[in-house]
């Protein structure tokens, strides 16, 4: 019998997650990849075992015991569309190495100033997201402690003129324990630490 019992911190900082003028929500940052992994939400953080968990939690990765590579691929109305890739692989039976890449546009049509002008067509946004992670994990006599840290390079472009470029930093723990002939699984992390998005140039008044 396993018993898991999961525990996830999730921290977004605020300048990530508020739209003020001339910052963004920067939604690509805070979306969920892997069926799987959105149907268990955050608590996918500790209980998750595979690639996609490398956006829950950098520490998920020291749990892989194969390399692995998971891809997801949505395309909607409006001509929105969704992409990820993500690879990584063992480096040792305690260490493993990850690298993920997404993409998002929110689709395009024409745009007219306030005169009524055709301004032609443009991309109402498209935004890109590439991660590298690493983790490493320790026995603990019964026990077992993993840690993962994770950077990401973040680029934003709205209407073609608008545009942003940032970087942030993903870090995340484990604890596995044996428990009543079963095993305790604790996971924690924060998300998205960084200097937040905003954009210069066209009606962002940067530039």
């Amino acid at each position: 019998m396993r018993i898991v019992l999961a525990l996830l911190a999730a921290l977004f900082f605020p300048r990530f997650t508020q739209a003020s003028p001339g910052a963004t929500g920067a939604i690509l940052l805070r979306q969920p990849f892997g069926a799987r992994a959105f149907t268990l939400g955050q608590a996918y953080g500790a209980l998750g075992d595979d690639v996609f968990g490398m956006s829950y939690n950098p520490a998920i990765l020291s749990r892989l015991r194969d390399s692995q590579v998971g891809t997801q691929y949505i395309s909607s109305l409006g001509g929105s569309r969704l992409g990820y890739v993500a690879m990584a692989s063992p480096l040792s039976p305690s260490q493993s190495l990850g690298l993920s890449l997404a993409y998002m546009s929110a689709g395009a049509d024409s745009v007219y100033d306030a005169n009524g002008a055709d301004l032609g067509r443009r991309d109402f946004g498209q935004d890109m997201l590439g991660e590298l992670a690493y983790a490493h994990s320790w026995p603990m006599g019964r026990s077992r402690l993993h840690l993962g840290l994770g950077g990401k390079l973040y680029r934003s472009v709205i209407l073609n003129e608008m545009q942003a470029t940032t970087y942030a930093a993903d870090a995340g723990a484990l604890f596995e324990t044996r428990l009543r002939g079963g095993v305790a699984t604790f996971g924690g992390g924060v998300a998205n630490l960084g200097p937040g998005v905003r954009y210069s140039g066209g009606a962002s008044g940067g530039a």
